[in-house]
């Protein structure tokens, strides 16, 4: 349980919730600690905007992005591999597709 103060709390609880009831992409049973630590492929700079789903579709990645606040935000999404760093305003709970390509995030329907 974490505690602080109530709206910041309020603020990073959806973004908690995912990572806390996210299964483990990789487990190994032995680590040796050797080798390097690679950094997040997509980084989203609100913590109440949240990526909610990353696929492939015909050979472009396709994101989609979830307001978990009641008030419309705006943020930075960060994706180093493809060159993008984009600033995106999503409305209060709303929820927008993306297509990553050329560099840039495009809006679509959802897919």
């Amino acid at each position: 349980i974490c505690g602080g103060d109530v709206a910041e709390r309020q603020a990073m609880i959806e973004q908690e919730a995912l990572v806390y009831n996210e299964a483990p992409f990789v487990l190994n049973a032995f680590p040796g600690g050797e080798g390097k630590t690679i950094g997040s492929f997509v980084t989203v700079s609100d913590p109440q905007i949240v990526l909610t789903a990353m696929y492939h579709i015909n050979g472009k990645l396709v994101l989609r992005l979830f307001n978990s606040s009641h008030e419309e935000r705006t943020a930075e999404i960060l994706i180093p591999g493809l060159d993008i760093c984009q600033s995106i305003t999503l409305r209060g709970s709303g929820f927008q597709t993306y297509i990553a390509e050329n560099k840039h995030l495009t809006e679509t329907q959802p897919i």
